[in-house]
């Protein structure tokens, strides 16, 4: 049986297993600080937000959003159907409250334009699908976004040189991607520029519709 994760853009759902050992790190992540640095981004927004409408792009078993406290609602959005079953096992179990779960891929994701304060892409745009191919999320971002609205998401700085001449001579086939690439893939298409969280792994960002 595939274990492996859910890729939308392969058309690869998550299977039963891979859903509950996901389902079964969110249980196990409580209330620590550490549960909470993983999220920093999340917990940020929550922060900076208040009364707001999030759709959180990617959400997988969802068990995070117990830690948010100032949301009007949020909308967890996946692909893959396993995780969202067990999002909503989590969310019975954790009492989540305003919070529902789609099962779409973000492109064929229907909703009224403006429908939402921020956007969360961390979780599948720049982690499992290069950024030089997602012009068209960042547009559908802008038009769901309310003006003055948020959107998060992050990018993997090339580590090295070969890395760095990949991710200039086959954009479509890496996640690396250089700073200025990634700043201006968002400014040309309507997008200001708030502020970096720099980690280990890639740099998540924040962004407002202008």
């Amino acid at each position: 049986m595939n274990v492996d994760r859910p890729i939308a853009t392969k058309g690869h759902q998550a299977d039963r297993r891979y859903a509950e050992a996901y389902a079964a790190s969110h249980r196990a992540a409580g209330e620590t600080l550490e549960a909470r640095l993983a999220i920093e981004d999340l917990i940020l927004l929550d922060g900076l937000l208040r009364d707001y409408r999030l759709l959180d792009v990617g959400c997988a078993t969802g068990g995070y959003l117990r830690f948010l406290q100032n949301h009007q609602h949020v909308t967890g959005l996946d692909y893959s159907l396993p995780t969202i079953e067990q999002a909503r096992k989590l969310q019975v179990e954790f009492d989540i409250r305003r919070v529902d779960y789609v099962v779409s891929k973000f492109e064929e994701f229907d909703a009224e334009a403006g429908s939402f304060d921020a956007i969360r892409l961390r979780g599948t745009f720049g982690a499992y699908q290069p950024w030089p191919c997602s012009a068209i999320a960042i547009d559908k971002t802008r038009t769901l976004l309310k003006s003055g609205g948020m959107a998060v998401a992050s990018y993997f700085e090339p580590p090295t040189i070969v890395h760095r001449l990949k991710s200039t001579l086959r954009p479509r086939h890496t996640l690396s991607i250089s700073q200025a690439s990634f700043e201006r893939i968002w400014k040309v298409r309507g997008f200001q520029h708030l502020l970096d969280i720099r980690l280990l792994t890639c740099v998540v960002t924040f962004w407002r519709k202008i």
